[in-house]
This record gives C-alpha cells, sequence and structure tokens, in this order.
C-alpha cells in the first residue's frame, strides 16, 4: 500500500492504518479500521473520501475552536474524484494475482506431497 501512497493524508489514513489477516482459507486485508488523526477524527469517518476523493466545491460542516458551527469548500485537501481509487483499491488489485499464485503453488504442492507418500 505504501507504494500508491502520494500524500500525508493518504498515509495516516489508509497506509498507517492497514493489516492483513491470513487464515486457513482466505487472506483479509483492512484499512482504516483502527486509529484516529490528531484531531479526533476517527480514519474509518474520512477513509471514503481520501481513498476516492471529492469535487473541490463540496461543502463539508465544521465546528470552530469557540464551538460555532459553519460549513466551508472541502478544497484540494483530499484530491479529486477518482472511481478506482487512490490506495487500498490499487493495492487490492495488485496483490490478487500474487495471492492466486501463492494459493495455487500450495494446492499444488499439497497434492503432489499427498501422492508421494501414498495415500491409503
Amino acid at each position: 500500500m505504501r507504494a500508491n501512497v502520494t500524500t500525508r493524508l493518504q498515509t495516516r489514513v489508509l497506509s498507517d492504518t492497514a493489516r492483513v489477516a491470513v487464515s486457513d482459507s482466505n487472506v483479509t486485508l483492512k484499512s482504516a479500521t483502527i486509529g484516529t488523526l490528531s484531531s479526533g477524527v476517527k480514519t474509518g469517518d474520512i477513509a471514503h473520501l481520501v481513498e476516492f476523493g471529492a469535487t473541490p466545491t463540496k461543502r463539508v460542516a465544521q465546528r470552530s475552536s469557540k464551538g460555532n458551527r459553519y460549513t466551508r469548500q472541502l478544497g484540494r485537501v483530499v484530491g479529486p474524484p477518482r472511481s478506482r481509487g487512490y490506495v487500498f483499491h490499487p493495492a487490492v488489485r495488485e496483490s490478487i494475482p500474487r495471492l492466486a499464485s501463492l494459493w495455487m503453488q500450495t494446492a499444488y504442492r499439497t497434492i503432489a506431497e499427498t501422492f508421494e507418500k501414498g495415500a491409503p
């Protein structure tokens, strides 16, 4: 995932929170399920914006340090919209062929070892 990161926000929200879980039958890649930013925002709350971008003119609700509510334009914080994603989804697309190859090698090796042992 680090190969696809281009901004500090992407690093903190998507790359630093990435986790891989491996079981007997599955490999799971997760991102933005843990942690918060220094502002107190949960990474999962803004993961979609960071991954897929947004139009700079989108209005977002804010709260000032004194507690007053106001709206502002998002600007260029998260980048322009990209339907195929910036960090997580490209990383998944790159890893699928490698994982499929690993699975095929493991299956082949298991079958070959079973034949060598002479199954009853």
